[in-house]
């Protein structure tokens, strides 16, 4: 549990350095194949939009749902 009021950018570098480290590593390499086309990859659009649109619903009702308890403990 953390209990104090504010994260220090050391103990952040602590528990997400090594996590950063390696994907650094993995999307630099994917970038370097695929600048020297090494691999070919395409994405088409329409599935990444509607996946998008979902995650944007969701994610604006869950903020609609922590402002109202935000507001509602505010009031007590």
């Amino acid at each position: 549990m953390i209990v104090t009021k504010g994260i220090g950018v050391k103990s952040l570098l602590r528990w997400t350095g090594h996590h950063v480290v390696w994907l650094l590593v993995l999307m630099t390499s994917i970038a370097l194949l695929y600048q020297f086309e090494l691999i070919r990859f395409s994405i088409p659009w329409l599935p990444i939009s509607v996946i998008g649109k979902a995650v944007a619903f969701y994610v604006g009702f869950k903020n609609n749902e922590a402002y109202d308890r935000m507001w509602e403990a505010r009031k007590i």
